[in-house]
């Protein structure tokens, strides 16, 4: 594969040698081939520098990626969204007016409460969280509540509509609890943030970020991005079943851009890198590092061998690699996966753009090789390349589906229970609060809905959010169904299980259905059940 390789000095320092040197370069596209990648984007800053390269098709088998390609930068945009506050806080603590919102106290800060900043639109299930949830909360993902992206997004919906439905969604643990990632929480950001400064959060962006770095290739809609004329990345998924790369729709998000969203190149993510690793952001000392400030645990599994445990802070999350300090994020939506890393006492980064949601998987395996050369790790020391297990990861990744309905529900009576009522009787209108209406009706199972043979008929509901989702609905036993998740444009990497439950009430009749939209790894977890009643 052909790549274009820039380097650019952002500060006075003395040349240093290309990072992309043929071994990376043949490694790299060694990556992107094996895990079948279109394109990826890459950027290296050390010692000052920021080094530049491209690998692959930006549209597959068309147009080459070059450093100025727009990909979505997905999660790499809740560090955007959490400096753009801390500096319009930075504002009010030196006595900034804004004129938006005149009669607030000067003495915002990370510890106010949400509710005191959206009286009329923030509000949780649970009336202490409501009450007692601050920035920080949201910022760290303590907000106790579960991740429910097919919630928002669609024609006509706006960040204050997605602020109004976190009151609706269940809590799936006490606030400060643990950590439950909510790309809701930054939505939540992104509100308070138009409402001190009394204009959308991309105008913060330009004054505080990507005007002060010279990010002019950076854009907070996918109107903007293709109206700039620049080369925008397709996105892709391969399908391990088909063994096919299979192309994917770009997301159309705006406004909903606090938690994700952005589209950028990987220049103007370098750039941003390298102000967040040098420090050049228009932000003062003490705002920067509140940045790295730890508020929650990612994960309380044991980490893999030479890695601490992940601390969540503003946007970033830190842990070490060897004893070494290291600071990271990555960002994933339909189609593109993407990554921000940097260590702090080497002045060593890396910034990772890729048109395919398999991106990751190549990251990964360079991410290892990349630390361990900089760290100087002897080859006796270091550890295998996780290639294979993320191959095995990637070819599996459809399989697992097939197993979903013995992972949600184990205990299943052989034969299974039939339907208490005719298909039929389950299909109709359901509306839940926050959520949007789900118009169920008897359909046959498309070809890709991995439903048991000589299953025919299925619920089906479709509804446009972040994406355009199609859910059906296979009878398990009893009321109790599978629900299938996929796009309308059937995605592997974006097909799920969900645990469905009907309830009929005392007259006989179904009366509301409940839909548990975390992964399914777990049985009869009601507390992530979201219900919805029959019209």
């Amino acid at each position: 594969m052909q790549d274009q390789v820039e380097s650019t000095a952002n500060e006075a320092t003395s040349p240093v040698a290309d990072p992309f040197t043929p071994q990376i370069r043949s490694y790299i596209e060694h990556l992107i081939e094996r895990f079948h990648v279109p394109s990826i984007s890459i950027g290296i800053i050390q010692n000052g520098q920021t080094h530049l390269t491209s690998f692959g098709d930006a549209q597959l088998g068309e147009n080459k990626a070059t450093p100025d390609s727009l990909y979505y930068i997905a999660s790499l945009t809740k560090s955007q969204t959490a400096t753009a506050l801390l500096s319009v806080l930075e504002g009010l603590d030196t006595g900034k007016r804004l004129k938006a919102c005149p009669s607030l106290p000067d003495s915002i800060t990370l510890k106010t409460k949400l509710q005191a900043l959206m009286p009329e639109d923030f509000a949780l299930a649970d009336e202490y969280a409501t009450a007692h949830a601050t920035l920080e909360d949201a910022l760290g993902h303590r907000l106790g509540v579960g991740a429910n992206d097919s919630v928002y997004g669609g024609e006509g919906y706006t960040v204050r509509d997605a602020v109004r439905a976190l009151r609706h969604l269940p809590m799936v643990a006490e606030l400060r609890e643990k950590q439950e990632y909510l790309n809701m929480g930054y939505m939540a950001i992104q509100h308070v943030i138009e409402t001190l400064t009394g204009k959308p959060i991309e105008e913060s962006h330009r004054e505080y970020i990507w005007g002060p770095l010279g990010m002019d290739s950076t854009y907070p809609s996918l109107q903007e991005a293709k109206a700039s004329g620049k080369q925008l990345c397709t996105g892709y998924i391969y399908d391990p079943l088909a063994k096919k790369i299979k192309e994917t729709a770009h997301v159309n998000d705006y406004p909903l851009i606090g938690g994700g969203g952005l589209i950028s190149s990987i220049r103007d993510m370098a750039a941003y890198l390298h102000g967040v690793m040098h420090s050049t952001l228009p932000l003062g000392k003490d705002y920067q590092e509140k940045l790295l400030t730890p508020l929650s645990l990612d994960d309380p599994s044991t980490p893999q061998e030479h890695w601490s445990h992940g601390l969540y802070c503003l946007g970033w999350s830190q842990q070490t690699y060897r004893g070494r300090r290291v600071v990271s994020h990555n960002g994933g939506i339909n189609g593109f996966n993407s990554q921000l890393l940097y260590l702090p006492d080497a002045k060593w980064g890396m910034a990772v753009l890729s048109n395919s949601s398999q991106g990751f998987v190549a990251w990964q395996s360079l991410k290892l090789r990349l630390l361990d050369d900089v760290l100087r790790v002897p080859p006796a020391e270091r550890q295998p390349s996780p290639e294979n297990e993320l191959s095995d990861k990637l070819e599996g990744s459809g399989k697992h589906l097939y197993k979903a309905r013995e992972t949600i529900y184990p205990h299943i009576p052989n034969p299974p229970l039939p339907l208490t009522l005719p298909l039929s009787c389950y299909a109709g209108s359901y509306t839940g609060n926050g959520h949007k209406t789900l118009k169920l009706i008897v359909a046959s199972p498309r070809a890709t809905t991995p439903v048991r043979s000589g299953v025919t008929e299925v619920l089906r509901t479709e509804f446009t959010a972040l994406g355009d989702f199609v859910y059906e609905m296979e009878h398990v036993s009893g009321d109790f169904f599978v629900g299938w998740e996929d796009l309308a444009v059937p995605a592997a990497a974006a097909r799920a299980a969900r645990r469905v439950q009907f309830v009929l009430g005392a007259e006989g009749s179904v009366v509301r259905v409940g839909i548990n939209f975390a992964p399914a790894t777990e049985t009869g977890d009601d507390l992530k059940m979201t219900w919805f009643d029959k019209a």
